[in-house]
């Protein structure tokens, strides 16, 4: 099963294409060179997490559309921009709702964060992080998150932890800008609250969102990881395009318990 999370193949993360957050770096996979999608899962609204050109390409791919599993509000969003009001191919989520696909279970999680596109429309679509789990594996995607007590609301509901999470670690400059983002070593802390096996770091390193160095957080994670006792091979950041194969669950070294 092929799952993207929030595609964003713009050049900008802006709804101008001459102003706003530049890519600093290509996509990993260009557009032309991905597998079928199965399903593409959205965490809001903002300009660098929900792109109407991209999801309209994918919405089109050769083989058939993908299945688009979105927050409450964003699904009306799609509706009107990708899929021409056609609301088939789209399921919508409260927090904590679930849905099934070929064998895996979505759960859409609450996390600290806020939504918007425009100037009027602050916090009128909803947001969250994702679960997708099956028998034997489990990964946490977080998209945007403040730190907050969500994240034992979540641990407490999946006791045994997630074999794989995708965590973000930039946009934590100036400081206030962590009631939407986590700092490296909040991350870290995620990490080990909700009882990880391997994380790997991502919303850094391409669109210039916070004003620390745009290569500043994977340095910060280092540090994150030797004060809080955690090993580089248990929370990575990856190179651009590298493909990360997670070792089988018997082969994982736990990561660092609370």
């Amino acid at each position: 099963v092929n799952i993207l999370t929030d595609p964003v193949f713009d050049q900008r993360a802006s709804p101008l294409s001459f102003a706003g957050p530049e890519r600093l770096q290509a996509p990993g996979v260009a557009m032309r060179e991905l597998p079928h999608i199965d399903a593409i899962l959205i965490s809001h609204s903002h300009y660098d997490h929900l792109s109407r050109d991209s999801l309209r390409a994918l919405y089109r791919q050769k083989g058939g559309a993908p299945m688009l599993y979105a927050p409450l509000g964003v699904d009306l969003w799609l509706a009107q921009n990708v899929t021409d009001g056609d609301r088939s191919r789209i399921t919508r989520f409260d927090w904590w709702d679930k849905a099934s696909l070929r064998g895996l279970e979505l759960q859409f999680l609450p996390v600290h964060h806020w939504s918007a596109r425009g100037l009027y429309d602050r916090n009128e679509t909803l947001w969250g992080a994702w679960a997708v789990t099956r028998p034997g594996f489990s990964f946490f995607f977080s998209g945007d998150l403040g730190y907050s007590k969500d994240i034992q609301d979540i641990a407490a509901r999946f006791e045994g932890g997630f074999d794989l999470a995708a965590i973000g670690i930039g946009a934590y400059q100036p400081v206030w800008y962590r009631n939407s983002h986590v700092s490296p070593d909040e991350a870290v802390r995620i990490h080990r609250e909700l009882r990880v096996r391997r994380s790997v770091g991502m919303h850094w390193g391409t669109f210039p969102m916070g004003q620390e160095r745009i290569d500043q957080a994977p340095r910060d994670l280092a540090v994150a990881r030797r004060d809080q006792g955690v090993s580089e091979e248990a929370f990575r950041v990856l190179r651009i395009g590298e493909t990360y194969r997670v070792p089988p669950r018997e082969a994982a070294s736990p990561a660092t318990s609370l």
